[in-house]
Formats: C-alpha cells, sequence, structure tokens
C-alpha cells in the first residue's frame, strides 16, 4: 500500500476549488495502515473505483471500508500481477511478453477493451454522485492518473495543474524504478529489459501526453470524447462541478 491523496485546493480556470473530500487517488487499498482506514472510515468513503485487472485485484484486495460500494473496471488486459508475484526467472519470462509503458499508455485510448472501461468508469465516477470517491490502480499514478486527469479535465482544471498533480508521485517512486531496474539487470544483464521494468514505475511527463493525445487522434477533440463517446451532456458536467467544486 502507498498513498491516499485528496484532491482537494486543485483550482479551476475561472479559479473554483476542489472540496476537501470529495475525489480522492490511491495506490491499491489492499494494506493501508491504521492511520488511512481511520482516515478513510473518517471521512465515510462512498466508492472505490478499482482499474486494476480482476487478476490484480484478486490477488491483492482492497480492504473492506463499512458502507463503501467497490467497483472494477480493468483498463487493461495484461496482468501486470504475474510479473510481481512470480519467481524472478518466471518474472523475466513475463516481461518479455508485456507491453511498454508507453504501448500501455497508448493503448488505453486506442485498445475497444481499455477505452470502454475508461469510458465506464468516467460515467460511473460523474453521474452517480456517490462521495467521497477514491480512484485507485495498483501503484496509483498510471490507470489512475489517466482516469484523475479525465475528472480534472471535465472539472475545467488547466492541463498544466493536472500535469503537475500527475506528476506529484515522480518523487515516491524514482527510488523504487531504480531498485527494480537494477535488481532486474543484476539477474538478467539485459539493459532493455531493466529499463523496461524501469519504466514501469517511474513517472514522465510524455506517458500521460501520450493518452491524451491518442484520444484527440481517435476522437478529434476531447469534447467529441466527453459528449459523443461518453455520453455526457452539458447538464450531467455542470452538476459534477456544482457538487465537486466550492
Amino acid at each position: 500500500m502507498g498513498y491516499i491523496r485528496d484532491l482537494a485546493g486543485l483550482k479551476t480556470k475561472d479559479g473554483r476549488v476542489i472540496k476537501p473530500n470529495i475525489l480522492l487517488r490511491s495506490a491499491q487499498l489492499d494494506r493501508p495502515s491504521k492511520k488511512q482506514i481511520k482516515y478513510l472510515n473518517d471521512i465515510k468513503l462512498k466508492r472505490i473505483i478499482d482499474l486494476r485487472t480482476a487478476d490484480e485485484a484478486n490477488q491483492d484486495k482492497d480492504v473492506e471500508i463499512l458502507g463503501c460500494r467497490y467497483l472494477n473496471f480493468p483498463y487493461v488486459e495484461t496482468d501486470f500481477n504475474g510479473a510481481i508475484h512470480n519467481n524472478m526467472k518466471e518474472k523475466l519470462r513475463r516481461l518479455k511478453e508485456m507491453p511498454t509503458m508507453q504501448e500501455t499508455y497508448i493503448g488505453m485510448a486506442k485498445d475497444d477493451f481499455s477505452i470502454n472501461k475508461v469510458k465506464e468508469s468516467l460515467r460511473e465516477v460523474v453521474l452517480n454522485h456517490e462521495y467521497p470517491t477514491v480512484v485507485h490502480c495498483a501503484t496509483g499514478k498510471d490507470r489512475a492518473g489517466v482516469l484523475t486527469a479525465l475528472l480534472l479535465t471535465l472539472l475545467d482544471i488547466p492541463y498544466e495543474t493536472i500535469m503537475e498533480d500527475y506528476l506529484k508521485q515522480y518523487p515516491y517512486y524514482i527510488g523504487i524504478a531504480r531498485r527494480y531496474g537494477a535488481i532486474v539487470f543484476a539477474f538478467s544483464f539485459n539493459k532493455e529489459m531493466a529499463i523496461k521494468v524501469y519504466d514501469y514505475f517511474v513517472v514522465r511527463e510524455e506517458y500521460l501526453n501520450l493518452t491524451m493525445d491518442a484520444i484527440k487522434e481517435r476522437f478529434g477533440s476531447l469534447d467529441n470524447f466527453f459528449y459523443d463517446y461518453v455520453g455526457f451532456t452539458d447538464e450531467d458536467i455542470q452538476e459534477f462541478r456544482n457538487i465537486v467544486l466550492g
């Protein structure tokens, strides 16, 4: 378990701010600390949006929070979990088969399975009004980073602010990226494999841009994506903003 972070205080283009304890992002909630559990109970968390695969979610089950609804929208079909929990020989075999992080980010927009799950998760958060809501994946930086960026876009948060929020995970994961990259190189002596696993844990501006650009390329614009594909109306978006923003 890593962090849980409230998105409170982020400012829209017209100066409104996200209210406290409405939208949160986190790493997987399988082993929260006692302090984190108390926090989630104190704010009366209503909904967990888990973006991991079914295998990931079953291997490291989220903690149950009283009165909280759990929903799973797997953004990718790749079983990242298998590459984490197997022995080193099996890890290396799985790593060879797995897509690069760049391919994963582009795939979240271009793969039909993935973009449909993005659509479903957006509709769940924006239309059902169960707050506080926390969105998470395994590390909380990639799949959760994409959903968070799209939600913040709907709230009219400037893209520079969205990127700043996304990059806040960098200091937490850079050490992990270096450590895992070094471990893989020590076992395989394969620089390309070491870089690939390093890329899985590091946070880069390039990654989020890849998904956002791929959505624009596929649908023509973010507005086309939100309105024509996801199916939001102006009224849906305005109601979402009125609830989340102060």
